[in-house]
Order: C-alpha cells, then structure tokens, then sequence
C-alpha cells in the first residue's frame, strides 16, 4: 500500500557555535546526507497506528494510540509518553491536526544509526511539523528545547549559518568547500551525552557570554571564508581552545587522541557523538587502534 503521506527531514552536524550559539553566537551547520522519512496510510479503525523503524529496517518503536491519543499499547512508555506530549502540543498549534491523526498508521523511517546524534530528534519534529502544519521552532520551544539550529538544517539545501538575534533567528545559506575535503572525517565517539543536561550546566557557567559568543563568532566568520585547510585547522583549534577554557572541560585531542597527528575538534555536546578529525587517511588505523572504529569522511556524511 502506497502512503497518503509522506514527508521528509534531513539530520545535522553543528561545526562551530556549540553552546555559544544559544547566546547568540554566530554558528555554521550543515544537513547530512541522510535523515529521517515519515509516511501516513489510512488505516481502517480510528486509532492512530505508530511504527519507528532503524536504519536497518528493524523495529524500534511502536505505540498504539487511542483517538484522544491515550496510550493503548507501546514497547516504550516513555518515547510514548514523549510523542503524546509532542501531537497534543502540535494539536495546540493547530486543532484541525486531531482529525488528521485519527484512523491513521504512521511509519518512521531513520537513515542513520539512532545512536549517532544526527537528530533523531529534530527531524521528527521537523516532519511532525510538516504534517500538522506548524511552525517546527514553536514546537521544539515546547519539547525538547536547544537552539533550534538542528531544524533549520532539515530542510536546508547545505551548509547554512545559524543566529538567535533579538528580532529573531536569522538563517543563510552558505558555501564552505575546504580545498582538501579528503582530509576531514568525522569519528563516533561512542558515547551519548544529554543535550538538556550539558545546556543546563552551560547555564550554570558565571562566564562574559557576549564576549564568548563575540569571540565565536569572529571564528565562524573567518571560517567560511577559508578554503585553506590549514587555516581552517588553525581555527577550528582555537575554538576547541576557547570553549575548553569556557567549559572546563579537556580538548578532546589531549584527552583521546595524544599522539596522532592531525585536528580534532568537538561537536554538539562535548563527550559524546562525533569529533571533526582534519588529517592524512594514513593515520586512522591508528585512531582505530584506540577503540574508534566508526569513521565516515566529511564528503560522505554532509550534504554539501
């Protein structure tokens, strides 16, 4: 059976601007090749029908809603309760939703790995936004929260900057094209980190925000005028520096990576996910060496 519906959102990476952008820092982004697809059949009950499948086409998720959306059946009480809380909100944005949500199976489709932080998240948001016809910023605002950058990227067409103003996000489209992209690789940490967690601490910090996001910012610009891989190295390095000193926590480079040669620079929520790596291809076996074996090049994992 063919969807009625169907939608789709692309995941994210954050290059610069990790917690500075929520200061207004000025913040590069790139969507990823591969996102997250939502399709809607009939169904022939009036109870709504969710089914979340993996990048392998495994089942993940599913829950069986009730036409005031009460939670039926689930292998997931709290992603349930979690998707509740996002329909009635988006149903609060938009009552004529509630009819389009009765008598429905809705499947999700990833095409990353979940684990990876790419925007699981985000990307539904995104489509749920589609659906319900709603502004997806309004939604995030009453769920998960963050900046909102990783939005912005679900329906980007490349690499865009990102910047909260006081008259509202302000985002561009840009063009980033290092000289030599066979150098960059992105490498997975293994390790999740809770993005409401570290924003909460970064909240917490008695730091200059305005000097921080200036500073960050002032990087962000230099950079997506280089092509040079060098002084894009250079810089990437110094906002590692900044934000290490800001955050208190260790570069990544000196805490994983101590003696291999290159540029390691931490993205999102420092600890988890993925790094930017900038070096030769002849070091990743030793990279892969110390455990890291998930390694996808730059060219590969954006949509540039």
């Amino acid at each position: 059976m063919l969807p009625t519906l169907s939608y789709y959102a692309k995941g994210k990476l954050l290059i610069t601007g990790e917690y500075a952008v929520l200061d207004g820092a000025l913040a590069l982004a790139i969507p990823t090749k591969k996102g997250q697809l939502l399709e809607v059949f009939p169904s022939k009950d009036l109870q709504l029908n969710w089914s979340s499948f993996d990048a392998d086409g495994a089942l993940w998720f599913d829950c069986l809603f009730s036409p005031e959306l009460e939670i039926l059946s689930t292998s997931n009480t709290e992603k349930a309760l979690t998707l509740q809380n996002i329909l009635r909100l988006a149903i609060a944005l938009n009552s004529s939703f509630k009819k389009e949500l009765s008598g429905k199976t809705v499947k999700t489709k990833l095409e990353f790995d979940r684990n990876w932080g790419l925007g699981s998240s985000s990307t539904l948001l995104h489509l749920i936004g589609q659906w319900a016809q709603i502004n997806p910023y309004a939604l995030l605002k009453t769920t998960f929260g963050g900046s909102g950058y990783d939005i912005a990227c679900a329906d980007a067409n490349g690499p865009i900057t990102y910047q909260i103003t006081p008259f509202g996000v302000e985002v561009k489209q840009v063009s980033f094209q290092p000289d030599l992209l066979n150098d960059f690789f992105f490498i997975y940490l293994g390790q999740k980190q809770v993005s409401k967690n570290e924003i909460a601490k970064f909240g917490d910090l008695k730091i200059n925000r305005e000097e921080l996001a200036s500073k960050i910012s002032h990087i962000t610009e230099r950079l997506i005028t280089s092509f040079d891989t060098t002084a894009i190295s250079n810089l990437l390095t110094k906002h590692e520096e900044l934000l290490s000193k800001t955050l208190g926590y260790p570069m990544v480079k000196n805490e994983r990576f101590k003696g291999i040669e290159g540029t390691f620079k931490s993205l999102g929520a420092w600890g988890g996910d993925f790094v930017l790596y900038i070096g030769k291809e002849t070091e990743l076996q030793k990279i892969k060496s110390l455990g890291y074996h998930t390694i996808v090049p730059w060219k590969v994992m954006l949509n540039l």
